[in-house]
C-alpha cells in the first residue's frame, strides 16, 4: 500500500517540493524512522486537506504541526512512545521493530488509548 494514497488521489504535490522528499512520499511505506514521520506527517495532511496542493512552504508547516506540542496534529512525540513500546521489537508482534508497518491509524489509536498498547 502506498503510504500517502490519500495524497495521490487528493492534494497534489507541487514541483518546488525537493525531489528526494517526492521520492520519499511517491514511494512505499519505508523502514526508517524520520522517513516514515514524513510519510505519515504528509499522510495527515492529505486525509484533511484532499484538495489542497503540498508545496514546500505547506509542507514545512505539516511538519512543524507534527512536532509542535500545541497543534491538535501533533504527534512526533506519539510515534517516540510507539516505537519505544517494549512490543514493538517482539519478534512475535505484528510491527516486529519495522517502522514501515506503522500507520496513521495506529498511532490515532495508540494516543487515543493514552500511549499504553499498542493496536493489533
Amino acid at each position: 500500500m502506498n503510504s500517502i494514497e490519500s495524497v495521490s488521489s487528493g492534494a497534489h504535490v507541487d514541483e518546488s517540493v525537493d525531489s528526494a522528499v517526492r521520492e520519499i512520499l511517491d514511494g512505499p511505506p519505508i523502514n526508517d524512522y524520520v522517513k516514515r514521520q514524513i510519510q505519515l506527517a504528509v499522510e495527515r495532511f492529505g486525509l484533511e486537506h484532499p484538495s489542497d496542493t503540498l508545496d514546500r512552504k505547506t509542507l514545512n508547516d505539516v511538519f512543524m504541526a507534527w512536532a509542535d506540542l500545541k497543534s491538535p496534529t501533533h504527534y512526533s512525540d506519539t510515534w517516540s512512545e510507539f516505537v519505544k513500546h517494549p512490543d514493538f521489537k517482539k519478534e512475535s508482534g505484528r510491527f516486529n521493530g519495522d517502522y514501515s508497518k506503522v500507520t496513521l491509524k495506529d498511532l490515532e489509536t495508540f494516543k487515543a488509548g493514552g500511549c499504553k498498547e499498542l493496536p493489533e
